[in-house]
């Protein structure tokens, strides 16, 4: 274990005073607190603090912060050093405050997992841990709306109990806990249902992307029962957050007039459609005080029409490859005045493993966007497509990577201290071996993609080249036939077996398992 400290967010400034100093639990109940003063030498921002160790004989301990967001950040420093040192910590002085206001992370619980109380608890305290201060679970169907048993029931969905007693334990961690609720995309698990099958766009074959899917998938903009349905499912679940904000998401939307509202498309053009039908979904959020918030990709490509949307509406600019043009979009959302946030992601799903140098050039990408352009804040999300497939950990190095980044662009990120602070693996080489594993077919999906003009392979998205070739999206990829790729990759999987930090049981199973499904794919016909 080295000798300096490791923490993670790395802090603005950490001057070691020399020597040693005892903090126990006897110390850890006399806390002194003041405010920041002017000669700190810290920003004055909600969530600043100075944290001294050695402060004076009796009270070790003093914080400095103008807000509880900035206690509870110091207390987060301290309780990484207590994790490093134990109970005689070194001598030292942090001064220390967030670049971005909004450092949050966005849990997908609609496709296959929802975590148990006890892994939301654990949850909210190693985000707490990290400094992120915003939770959301993104919800489609698992959120137990009474009334609409047929479409949850099975699915662990969540109870109003359930997310007010998560609402609490964020508020006591510091995070802000936003309802989230998809109110027009994505509704093919109500719409697959006979009671709800009425209210489709469409229930047959539409393009998506230059691909087709078949239906049902959003909900038709013109049916006046697509709002009152959306009225009830938000009267219900939005009184249980104390938030002031929804995410109602309103994403993806392509099949809108390609079924029932194809008339009305026809007519007034699909922008209007689909800003009508948001327009009056977010006035529902706003009759419970609730500010609305959308992802970004259908407005964004009618920039020029974002009058036509309510001027309280908050964006959230999405994208999770490397090349996503954060920095154009950013530039547009700013430009014309409207709040934003940028969101990156942890490239986790569809993967098994993980896709480490996308999720990197995908953070980088976010952060000098975010540098530039000064949104309200950042998120990353962990999505589940094709079943939620991947393990925690997986993601879990992506949150640690985001939250360092976020907090401190300036800084180096120490794989060493996400180790140490994100796994409690004490040999500090978790970071290095997750990044490795999540870049094991690199050579391949560099080469899997959609082929060009030419006919040449292009870096394959939103996957990586394993998990394609057993569960194929429907883009026309071409996943490598068994090669030296595929030999090399099977070849890394035996080499990062064989040198896996062990941690505890639970993090080793779970890494376990994803290692065997890695294996999994070296036995497809494509890697033969």
């Amino acid at each position: 274990m080295t000798d300096s400290p490791l923490l993670v967010p790395a802090p603005r400034r950490l001057d070691l005073l020399g020597g040693l100093v005892a903090i126990g639990a006897q110390e850890l109940a006399w806390i002194e607190r003041a405010k920041l003063g002017a000669e700190s030498g810290v920003e004055p921002c909600s969530g600043a603090y100075v944290l001294e160790l050695g402060a004076r004989v009796g009270r070790p301990v003093r914080v400095e912060c103008n807000d509880e967001a900035g206690f509870s950040n110091a207390i987060s420093t301290l309780a990484q050093l207590r994790h490093q040192y134990g109970e005689r910590l070194p001598r030292a002085r942090v001064r220390d405050w967030p670049e971005f206001a909004t450092r949050g992370f966005l849990l997908d619980v609609s496709r296959g997992r929802v975590p148990d109380a006890e892994e939301r608890r654990a949850l909210v305290r190693r985000l707490a841990g990290l400094k992120l201060n915003r939770l959301e679970l993104y919800t489609e169907h698992t959120f137990a709306y009474e009334g609409h048993e047929a479409v949850w029931r099975g699915s662990g969905a969540l109870t109003s109990a359930e997310i007010r007693a998560l609402d609490v334990e964020c508020a006591a961690h510091g995070i802000e806990l936003v309802a989230n609720q998809n109110c027009f995309g994505h509704f093919e698990h109500w719409l697959k249902h006979p009671e709800y099958a009425g209210l489709a766009e469409t229930h047959e074959a539409f393009v998506f992307e230059d691909i087709e899917l078949q239906g049902p998938f959003s909900l038709c903009p013109t049916d006046p029962c697509s709002l009152e349905l959306v009225r009830d499912l938000l009267g219900q679940l939005l009184p249980n957050f104390s938030s002031g904000r929804v995410n109602l998401n309103c994403d993806e939307t392509q099949d809108v007039g390609q079924g029932r509202s194809a008339s009305a498309v026809a007519e007034r053009g699909a922008f209007s459609v689909y800003s009508d039908f948001v327009g009056q979904v977010a006035a529902i959020a706003r009759s419970h005080g609730k500010r609305p918030e959308i992802w970004a990709d259908i407005v964004l490509k009618a920039p020029e029409r974002l009058h036509e949307l309510p001027d309280d509406l908050v964006y959230i600019a999405w994208g999770y490859e490397p090349d996503h043009p954060f920095e154009a979009q950013a530039a547009q959302l700013s430009r014309l005045g409207r709040e934003f946030l940028l969101c990156c992601g942890t490239g986790a799903w569809r993967s098994w493993i993980g896709r480490t140098r996308e999720r990197r050039g995908n953070l980088e990408n976010v952060i000098a966007a975010g540098l530039a352009h000064r949104p309200q804040g950042l998120l990353i999300a962990e999505w589940g497509d094709m079943g939620h497939t991947q393990v925690e950990p997986i993601g879990r190095l992506g949150v640690a990577e985001f939250a360092a980044r976020a907090w401190n662009p300036g800084a180096a990120v120490s794989a060493a201290a996400i180790s140490l602070q994100a796994f409690g693996d004490r040999s500090l080489q978790m970071a290095d071996w997750l990044a490795e594993l999540g870049d094991a077919d690199l050579g391949l999906r560099e080469r899997s993609g959609i082929p060009d003009e030419a006919g040449e392979p292009t870096r394959l998205h939103n996957a990586n080249a394993i998990f394609e070739a057993l569960h194929p999206s429907g883009f026309p990829n071409r996943i490598e036939d068994g090669n030296r790729l595929w030999a090399e990759f099977a070849a890394r999987i035996e080499s990062l077996a064989g040198s896996r930090p062990r941690v505890d049981p639970v993090l080793d199973g779970l890494l376990l398992h994803a290692l065997g499904q890695a294996r999994m794919a070296r036995r497809h016909p494509s890697g033969a």
